[in-house]
């Protein structure tokens, strides 16, 4: 079982039964039910849509995997898919289910599917929509050259003493972290690529990769160093014909075009989508 799972029960019981209550629905409508729910029309949704899928497990990764803008209550939750072999039960394939609820999703007779959209993501989708949001937050090199990252090939940096930063100051790979703090200072940081002695730069892979508050991180560190968004301020890259991706409140963003809303996708559900389609 995955570590969000047990905490994502709890969830499920406080945050339906919330939304229930700001809905003015009725008693008979419980969190129980909306999770059933929701859990079912996901299940119809795979069984309309991919007819091929003859054996899987569809799961609940996580009820309150978005953060909610005010004043819209769009979330987005994830399913895992594993599609098995029917005769030995081998996961042959792995995918998520992105489950996007728009405002208004639940009314005195629960959940109103017409409300519901979906996106499908095996690791390919996924790892490309992970990489472009991180690639739209890594600081510039000096001189404003971006970083240009891989999914096979992420060149690990790592931070520069103040006695070191003046020998790589002519260094074109070196980066550049400005940020404010909580009383409103500017700090400069100054990041270079890290090297494995003769044997050239270090590099990681996606996969390994996990976000944390201030850059991407592996079982050893930090990875890359990633900007912190200002009050207010957002970024913004134009991804795909379903949404654009944007970084606002230190939260992964996702503009449905077709609704013209903003959901916020949390950082611990990210990282738990990323661990899935990884671990296998």
């Amino acid at each position: 079982m995955y570590s969000g799972q047990v905490l994502a029960q709890k969830e499920a019981l406080i945050g339906a039964a919330g939304a229930a209550i700001a809905a003015g629905i009725g008693v008979a409508i419980t969190a129980e039910n909306v999770r059933d729910q929701l859990e079912a029309n996901a299940a119809n949704y795979v069984l309309n849509e991919y007819p091929e899928k003859e054996c899987f497990e569809l799961e609940l990764l996580a009820f309150s995997a978005s953060k909610i803008l005010d004043p819209s209550n769009v979330q987005i939750i994830p399913f895992t898919i594993s599609e098995m072999d029917k005769n030995t039960l081998a996961v042959t394939r792995r995918e998520v289910l992105l489950q996007i609820r728009s405002e208004g999703w639940i009314n005195e007779f629960g959940v109103d599917v017409a409300k519901i959209d979906y996106v499908m993501m095996d690791v390919d989708n996924w790892d490309d929509l992970f990489l472009s949001f991180v690639q739209l937050i890594i600081p510039p090199k000096k001189g404003g050259l971006q970083l240009d990252i891989q999914r096979d090939s992420i060149m690990v940096y790592q931070e520069l003493t103040a006695k070191n930063i003046a020998d790589f100051k002519d260094d074109p790979n070196t980066m550049k972290l400005v940020s404010k703090d909580e009383n409103g200072w500017i700090r400069v940081k100054e990041f270079t690529p890290a090297t494995m002695g003769d044997d050239g730069f270090l590099y990681r892979t996606i996969g390994e990769c996990k976000l944390k508050k201030d850059g991407l991180y592996d079982r050893d560190g930090m990875v890359l160093p990633l900007r912190s968004s200002l009050e207010n301020q957002f970024l913004v890259k134009d991804y795909s014909s379903n949404f654009k991706i944007v970084y606002s409140d230190e939260s992964f963003g996702l503009f449905l075009k077709k609704t013209g809303e903003l959901v916020k996708l949390r950082r611990q559900a990210a990282n738990e989508i990323h661990l899935f389609l990884h671990s296998f």
